[in-house]
């Protein structure tokens, strides 16, 4: 029995066919819901749809959320801590200012470190 689940989300900055996102944005609100009625934590990949996904939790009071990798605006991110989301942050910390900036934000106890993407350093400093 799972007490979490995800990774679910939304994607407005990868997503390369547009027209795919009003069914994800069904299915992820969908799990969302389902999520929310048997009360277990979710885990949400936010690029590029942080305000809306904001807005979601936001209508349904709903706070048990793990923020995957924030990388959006600090007026949101400082909205997320407010409701009192958890955030992930992975292996671009002293390579991204973003990230940087992100990180002095967070409250240390709602900060998950994620290991799952060390090939994402090829793309934040050009090495692996």
């Amino acid at each position: 029995k799972s007490e979490i689940i995800g990774e679910i989300g939304l994607d407005i900055f990868w997503v390369e066919d547009k027209s795919t996102y009003e069914a994800k944005r069904k299915i992820f609100n969908f799990i969302l819901k389902e999520s929310i009625k048997r009360n277990k934590f979710v885990s949400i990949h936010t690029k590029g749809a942080e305000e809306e996904i904001y807005n979601a939790l936001k209508r349904n009071n709903y706070n048990k959320a793990i923020i995957h990798w924030y990388s959006g605006e600090i007026s949101t991110l400082e909205k997320y801590i407010e409701l009192g989301c958890y955030f992930t942050i992975s292996v671009d910390i002293g390579y991204s200012e973003k990230t940087n900036e992100v990180l002095d934000k967070i409250p240390l106890n709602r900060l998950l470190i994620e290991t799952d993407g060390p090939t994402a350093l090829e793309w934040v400093n050009g090495e692996y």
